[in-house]
């Protein structure tokens, strides 16, 4: 579920009062810093290109995806940083409950983790911190499929993305809700995957070897034919 935080204004006016301009100047507002993202820690954009589980294919009970991500400050003063949940979707509630996100701040060494049951849009994962002017950190992110017993959770499809925003220090501390954050999002994987099936962050179950079983057919149908040939050739030498 999806909150949207809503902000509105409202001014009243008393019947026949003048409104005078005063001269006196608003405070300057501190600029959104530009947020440089990148998937590898070298190369460094304003967009974050492709997907952070590039990798991700079908998983199964106790598998692990694991994905890196570095932001950096572009600016020449200290800049407050946080990475929330921007939107998620899981095809059962099942796969919700069965799947870890765990998010580390790799600098500062804080760990968060949750299910994806226990996340909604807005939520944070990696909690606000001060990166200095110029300076880069590092954040770690994991997708564990639990150890879901039969069938459960199986041949599930999810979807995630992340939401990086920053601020300048002089604006002092984030809001409590994330929902306002201006950032850059960082996509897990599409809801839609290159190959156009329905997919997202993780596919869960495994394809069944079909190969295999028709292997298994021929060979147990050749066992058959070569039986029943060995019992005419015994009836006709009787």
């Amino acid at each position: 579920m999806i909150r949207v935080r809503r902000s509105t204004l409202a001014a009243s006016v008393a019947a026949g009062a003048l409104m005078l301009t005063l001269g006196f100047a608003a405070p300057a507002q501190a600029a959104t810093p530009e947020i440089l993202v990148s998937a590898d820690g070298t190369t460094f954009t304003s967009v974050f290109a492709g997907n952070l589980f590039v990798n991700a294919g079908a998983l199964v009970p106790q598998d692990v995806e694991t994905a890196s991500f570095w932001v950096r400050n572009p600016l020449t003063t200290p800049a407050q940083m946080r990475v929330s949940v921007s939107s998620l979707a899981t095809s059962n509630p099942d796969l919700a409950v069965n799947m870890k996100l765990t998010s580390v701040d790799v600098g500062m060494g804080v760990i968060r983790s949750a299910t994806i049951a226990d996340l909604a849009a807005c939520d944070i994962v990696v909690p606000p911190r001060s990166i200095p002017a110029g300076a880069t950190m590092r954040v770690d992110v994991s997708l564990e499929m639990l150890d879901a017993p039969g069938q459960v959770a199986q041949n599930q499809l999810g979807a995630l993305k992340f939401l990086v925003g920053m601020r300048d220090a002089a604006a002092g501390a984030f809001p409590a809700s994330a929902c306002d954050d201006v950032g850059v999002a960082i996509p897990a994987i599409p809801p839609t995957t290159p190959a156009g099936d329905p997919g997202g962050l993780i596919k869960t179950g495994v394809d069944l070897p079909y190969d295999m079983f028709a292997l298994a057919a021929g060979l147990i149908g050749f066992g058959f034919l070569m039986l029943l040939r060995r019992r005419r050739e015994r009836h006709e030498e009787s």
